[in-house]
């Protein structure tokens, strides 16, 4: 058949195919095999691929021997796909092109790195003691992932020291470290525009904190500080939406997005703000058993792939309630309950990503 079309002609039909429906075609013919395996290949084709909820479901810290699953969301008809992975006591750190970064929360110096479409399950050297802020990224200059991690501990002091390891590394090498008198206390970290940041809240009073974000430039590995300039709720996280650096802060009735339009002036523009409140609690009323749904405990998702010029639309709010979990979609103004594979009780959400499915392995 490769008589009969140019390689072109496969290659641009084989980017636009699912990663897992990838994975059968590697027998159709050698060339094909190695197509498919190849790395550039597997980097080209996460252009093609659609954005999937990845969720960490399990039961809360509260509870001991608390088992945690992962899983993908199958938003055709609301199943979960659990992920094949033996181990249930990893905690989901970061997650980049198809691959997401797990560690142990009984031993921290057990990391992996995963591909739940391949099941490539690779261990990385441990980290640094105390290391428990992770972000997974690629590099696209030299074209090789990278786990960022800072380590925090606090004496007369708050010092953060930041550590790397690159794919085809032995060992993690010192980045950058950072001392304050004050109190600190930093949050998860991104990769956005080329540039890793994080959040660190540092207490100047036992009633007042300053949030400062951290920047640093992946090629010079120089890092930069600057005052948030509002206040924040501790619920805060750094994304990204439309391209740009956000801020997601969330409380029990509200969610509220900001952009940094102008990163020289530190000038932040609020792109969203959903009441929660309102939306769900109507929908839920409906059913005496969910009436009473904590407010504390939803999360959501943002699909920055969604066609759609309203940044709401691209919100999709998760709500775990006893053993069941629903999902109200922003753009269809619709709640459905997702369908888990198995009965966790006292269901509680760890974490929610939006990511790709992908062939990209840590090799």
């Amino acid at each position: 058949m490769d008589d009969f079309f140019p390689d072109d002609f496969f290659y641009e039909i084989l980017l636009r195919i699912p990663a897992k429906d990838l994975l059968r075609f590697k027998s159709v013919c050698k060339s094909w095999n190695l197509l498919i395996s190849d790395k550039f290949f597997a980097i080209a084709h996460l252009s093609y691929s659609k954005l999937e909820i990845l969720l960490a479901l399990g039961q809360p810290k509260s509870q001991k021997n608390r088992v945690i699953n992962f899983f993908t969301l199958n938003q055709q008809d609301n199943n979960l796909i659990k992920f094949a992975l033996e181990d249930n006591q990893l905690l989901l750190k970061s997650a980049c092109d198809g691959m997401v970064f797990l560690q142990c929360y009984h031993d921290c110096g057990k990391i992996f790195i995963y591909n739940w479409v391949t099941r490539q399950l690779k261990r990385l050297p441990p980290p640094p003691e105390d290391c428990s802020r992770f972000v997974l990224f690629l590099d696209d200059s030299i074209q090789k992932y990278k786990v960022f991690g800072i380590q925090q501990y606090t004496t007369a002091i708050t010092t953060m020291e930041c550590f790397m390891i690159t794919q085809g590394d032995t060992d993690w090498r010192f980045v950058y470290s950072i001392a304050s008198e004050d109190k600190g206390q930093v949050k998860g970290i991104t990769c956005v525009e080329k540039e890793l940041h994080w959040t660190a809240r540092q207490d100047k009073f036992s009633t007042n904190y300053v949030l400062y974000l951290y920047s640093m430039d992946i090629a010079s590995e120089e890092v930069a500080k600057v005052e948030i300039p509002f206040e924040m709720t501790n619920y805060h996280a750094l994304g990204q939406v439309r391209g740009s650096l956000s801020i997601v802060s969330k409380c029990e009735t509200h969610v509220e997005i900001r952009s940094l339009a102008d990163k020289a002036t530190n000038h932040w523009i609020i792109v969203c703000n959903i009441d929660v409140e309102s939306i769900v609690s109507p929908l839920l009323s409906g059913e005496p058993k969910l009436s009473n749904w904590s407010r504390k405990l939803y999360q959501f998702a943002y699909m920055d792939d969604i066609d759609s010029d309203t940044y709401s639309d691209r919100m999709k709010i998760l709500i775990p309630f006893e053993d069941r979990l629903y999902m109200y979609d922003m753009e269809k103004k619709d709640l459905s309950e997702i369908v888990i594979p198995s009965k966790i009780e006292n269901l509680f959400i760890w974490r929610v990503l939006p990511r790709k499915s992908s062939l990209v392995n840590w090799e």
